[in-house]
């Protein structure tokens, strides 16, 4: 479930502030604002959304990018954005999770 009854209760007390908001307009310019992103780096892409798990040998760092892999590996730098990522994140391994949300 992605709204909860917080949401619509925080929604709610927004607009009595603001005033009456077309939702599913102002819903679509967040989600194409989220997809937007052409001015991101490689490596901004990885960071994005990123989750790590840590044992006592091993760091993997999984990120999420919201395009799919084969076009992620065509960018600028990429080789140079993930190693320094690696590092920066003292990552062991990395997995990239090209993802493209379509209607």
């Amino acid at each position: 479930k992605k709204v909860t009854d917080k949401d619509i209760a925080m929604v709610e007390k927004i607009e009595s502030v603001i005033g009456g908001q077309d939702r599913k307009s102002l819903y679509d310019e967040v989600q194409a604002a989220k997809e937007k992103i052409e001015h991101l780096t490689p490596f901004q892409l990885l960071r994005r959304d990123l989750k790590s798990a840590l044992t006592d040998k091993v760091k993997v760092s999984l990120s999420a990018v919201p395009t799919p892999v084969s076009e992620f590996l065509q960018l600028k730098d990429v080789w140079k954005d993930v190693e320094s990522f690696m590092q920066e994140e003292g990552s062991d391994l990395i997995l990239v999770n090209g993802y493209r949300i379509t209607e």
